[in-house]
């Protein structure tokens, strides 16, 4: 999974007849088809302007547009199926109508849509908002159901924002495994957004994810934070604040892990030489890794070795017989 190069459409420099025919292919283009309206009196200064970001079957779109409405139905339904976004306003007023729902949406609003229903909506005055779009049943698969709104100040909303947040900053830098993760810890907080029930917040949806990640690579000396943050596209504060409520920093526990299959590998395979395990395990060296096995388990690395060693049991002479 790789990032594409970021695509971008803007009306400015259209003429005044252009610029809503613009709008309107690139709306179809970046989210979904829309019949799309602006009003008279302001087309000749309407401006809109589109950034997206595509990763995999995902989509990063950030929007900046003034007052206009749309709406989407049969003939828009039959054009572009099986696509949801998520929408998180990030400054002004629009309001969204789907599945017999009204939502006036402001600053720190969310909403997952369901790209497969009829839907109105009216930009209120100049709006900028941000929308994650994936394919319908990647959502609909987490379980719940859409349309959601998630209100402004909500634990929910925060979470998504801050995360499409960081994701839009980090998006470019990522490489195509990065970026795996990246689609996949969206996901995940997807499925604590339309399943609440689940009681999913950001310490339970993420960290569970990141405990993979690590667990695949303990054996590279080079993992640190700063790589764990950006493959999973949060900052290295926010990781650092995610393993601060487990009691456990992020360095610990990856040499905790280290250490517990270090030593599951010295049992298993008693001829392996100590430096070539240590090695194995991301340590630098045996004597640093010695020094924090013992501190973990109390032994050292050959004192575990020679205590689960089995002891040999003297052979009983067996006493001969009559000649």
């Amino acid at each position: 999974m790789t990032t594409r190069p970021t695509e971008t459409w803007d009306t400015r420099g259209l003429s005044s007849a252009a610029r809503v025919e613009s709008w309107h292919d690139a709306l179809a283009e970046t989210h979904l088809r829309f019949d799309v309206a602006v009003p008279q009196p302001a087309r000749a200064t309407f401006e809109a302007e589109l950034t997206r970001r595509r990763f995999g079957e995902l989509a990063l779109v950030d929007c900046a547009v003034d007052p206009c409405s749309g709406h989407r139905g049969r003939r828009e339904l039959a054009v572009d199926p099986g696509w949801a976004g998520v929408l998180v306003v990030g400054a002004g007023r629009e309001r969204v109508s789907q599945a017999g729902r009204e939502m006036l949406l402001g600053p720190g609003d969310c909403v997952v849509w369901d790209g497969d229903l009829a839907a109105d909506f009216e930009v209120l005055e100049p709006l900028r908002k941000r929308t994650l779009l994936l394919p319908r049943e990647r959502i609909l698969g987490l379980g719940g159901s859409i349309p959601v709104h998630i209100p402004a100040g909500s634990a929910h909303s925060r979470l998504l924002a801050g995360y499409l947040d960081m994701l839009s900053r980090e998006l470019d830098h990522l490489d195509g495994p990065a970026c795996a993760a990246a689609a996949n810890a969206a996901l995940e907080l997807m499925r604590a957004v339309v399943a609440p029930r689940s009681g999913g917040d950001l310490r339970a949806v993420l960290l569970p994810q990141i405990h993979r990640w690590i667990e695949a690579r303990l054996h590279d000396p080079r993992l640190n934070p700063r790589e764990i943050a950006g493959a999973h596209a949060i900052s290295v504060r926010t990781l650092h604040a995610l393993f601060a409520s487990t009691d456990e920093s992020v360095g610990g526990f990856i040499k905790r892990r280290r250490l517990e299959r270090a030593r599951a590998e010295l049992l298993e395979l008693p001829g392996a030489a100590v430096t070539h395990v240590a090695l194995r395990w991301g340590f630098p060296n045996a004597a640093h890794f010695s020094r924090c096995f013992r501190a973990e388990f109390a032994v050292s690395p050959r004192e575990l070795r020679r205590q689960a060693a089995p002891t040999a049991v003297p052979s009983t002479p067996t006493p001969e017989g009559p000649r």
